[in-house]
């Protein structure tokens, strides 16, 4: 499953995906700790993983609140925070968009079974949660028989400000463009553009990060280093 906004390295991911191994009942991407709740009112699907995350000492959150405002901080106690809020610490990850979600297709077959009753359980959830309504669904109704996330390298999300990565590995895909940081200035429709150029000019087309990051948050002009988060001048040879 790809975001629309995310750019495809597909040889590289083609590789990718013969290392993976299509029996297990398995998922991948960036990861990070899910959100308690899917958005919406109350599901049975964030009701249960209220209910984990509660038992297992999460920070204290409820499904009735209303989610904070961009203004806010993630600091209010009163009234509670919403469950939208708090990540489940507990849990086990979730694939974070924007980027690549795979799924095996032995974890497509077990879920099969279950994905008219998901569907139904969040109905009422954010369009903008659906990743966590997939996840939920794999995870109330296959984490006992054994779904396995693994972590997925390569995908870069939002900015690499947010990707703690390692640089010399091929890019599968970039997306969540923003100007915030580095020296980026140009549209989306501009940076595919560039990252098309970037994977026909480098041989097999499969950049690395580092080559993606340095002409997207850098314009080609200096070097991305991710322990700093900013852009720097090339060392003189």
């Amino acid at each position: 499953l790809i975001n629309d906004d995310a750019f495809c390295f597909h040889d590289a991911i083609v590789d990718r995906l013969a290392d993976l191994e299509s029996s297990a009942i398995s998922f991948s991407g960036f990861p990070h700790f899910p959100r308690v709740s899917s958005g919406g009112p109350p599901n049975p699907l964030s009701e249960s993983m209220h209910d984990f995350h509660a038992n297992h000492g999460g920070r204290s959150c409820s499904l009735d609140s209303p989610p904070l405002e961009p203004s806010e901080s993630d600091s209010r106690t009163s009234p509670p925070l919403n469950c939208l809020d708090v990540p489940c610490t507990a849990c086990d990850p979730a694939p974070a968009p924007p980027g690549a979600f795979i799924l095996s297709r032995a974890l497509l077959a077990a879920l099969r079974p279950h994905t008219e009753r998901c569907e139904r359980d969040s109905a009422g959830a954010s369009r903008a949660s659906a990743y966590l309504r997939l996840y939920h669904c794999i995870w109330v109704n296959l984490r006992e028989a054994g779904a396995k996330f693994e972590p997925l390298d390569g995908v870069l999300r939002d900015t690499p400000t947010a990707t703690r990565r390692d640089d010399d590995v091929p890019a599968l895909t970039f997306g969540g463009f923003g100007a915030a940081a580095g020296e980026a200035d140009e549209t989306l429709a501009q940076d595919f553009d560039v990252l098309w150029d970037v994977a026909l000019r480098v041989d097999g087309g499969k950049p690395t990060l580092a080559e993606v990051s340095r002409r997207i948050m850098c314009n080609g002009r200096s070097r991305w280093v991710q322990a700093t988060m900013q852009c720097v001048p090339d060392s003189p040879r």
